[in-house]
């Protein structure tokens, strides 16, 4: 459930099916955006540990495992686990993946933040 993959669920029956009320939809989004800021940081700082050899992958198999559990949710506590969870798995891949297949073609001593700064704020 990313975030269009999330709206398309919701036009398909998402709310009649995990019976939701009121704002627990956007309470599940929501819960997305917490782990990614939590867990942002620290997932950078684990991947210059472990080394991105063994991090990027682990991180890509733990954000498909975590995809593949949302077809299984079944009320709104599992739904927002699994979401909290891709939230976690997905904050470390903008830098640590994303970040350096980017970089190298566009990378000028002089214009390295502007462009950090414009990738990272493109969101999630």
């Amino acid at each position: 459930m990313f975030l269009t993959g999330a709206g398309n669920a919701r036009l398909a029956g998402l709310e009649k099916d995990l019976h939701l009320k009121g704002y627990d939809y956007n309470k599940i989004l929501s819960v997305f955006y917490i782990s990614y800021i939590l867990f942002e940081i620290p997932s950078n700082m684990a991947c210059k540990w472990i080394g991105p050899g063994w991090y990027i992958p682990s991180l890509s198999l733990g954000f498909g495992i975590c995809s593949v559990c949302t077809a299984f949710v079944g009320n709104i506590h599992t739904a927002s686990a699994v979401r909290f969870l891709l939230g976690m798995f997905e904050a470390g891949m903008m830098v640590c993946f994303i970040l350096p297949l980017i970089l190298p073609y566009f990378w000028r001593p002089v214009s390295e933040p502007w462009l950090e700064s414009l990738v990272s704020s493109s969101g999630p």
